[in-house]
């Protein structure tokens, strides 16, 4: 897969994140409770790495699709925000992903950098509901449709398989962010992708 050019960006920490009760026990932050009764957490100071890793990022993303077997495109399914105080995604790589369905791309680069607590992305209206307000906060989500990513599903025999994971990776420097995705494919579908479930995933400094 190819290098994305999205742009100088350098951001400070403290996007203001929230984590679905659901997935609580994943989350790689410290969190309260809510006025909603949800689990809640404000990032107010970078992950453990984060100190020797300026490039660390988190990256509020669409991970669970209804898909049609016949394949197609979902755009609009990722907001990123940073964790360290040197975040630049002009390098950031679309690395390689697990699966023979499916590619994560770069539609729309940002060349626009992010004001210190705030995150930028484009999501899919079905998807916003499932990441603004409860993985991050509106807010901080103040750039919209920039930058802008879209799910590649390539077609897959007509006797749909089980439900189908997959990685993909974003790094940004000398840090990495792994995405997890589970697909199920169901022949009745009237559309490319259906987005059912949105997840957290925090980038880990390498060497």
């Amino acid at each position: 897969m190819r290098e994305l050019c999205v742009g100088a960006l350098v951001v400070a920490m403290s996007a203001c994140l929230a984590v679905p009760p659901d997935d609580a026990g994943e989350a790689p932050f410290a969190g309260g409770s809510g006025a909603d009764g949800g689990a809640r957490a404000v990032i107010d100071g970078a992950p453990a790495d984060a100190a020797g890793c300026p490039d660390a990022f988190a990256v509020a993303y669409t991970n669970r699709f209804d898909v049609h077997p016949d394949g197609g495109v979902f755009a609009g399914m990722l907001v990123v925000a940073a964790l360290g105080d040197g975040v630049d995604l002009s390098n950031l790589v679309d690395g390689a992903d697990s699966s023979t369905q499916l590619e994560l791309e770069m539609t729309q680069p940002n060349y626009d950098p992010l004001a210190a607590g705030t995150a930028s992305g484009s999501l899919d209206a079905r998807a916003v509901d499932l990441i603004v307000g409860s993985l991050v906060s509106e807010e901080s989500w103040t750039q919209l449709e920039s930058p802008s990513f879209q799910l590649r599903f390539t077609a897959v025999p007509a006797d749909a398989p089980p439900p189908h994971h997959a990685t993909a990776r974003l790094r940004v420097g000398q840090s990495e962010a792994t995405l997890t995705f589970d697909l199920t494919y169901r022949s009745d579908l009237g559309e490319v992708a259906v987005p059912t479930k949105a997840a957290m995933a925090s980038s880990v400094c390498g060497g």
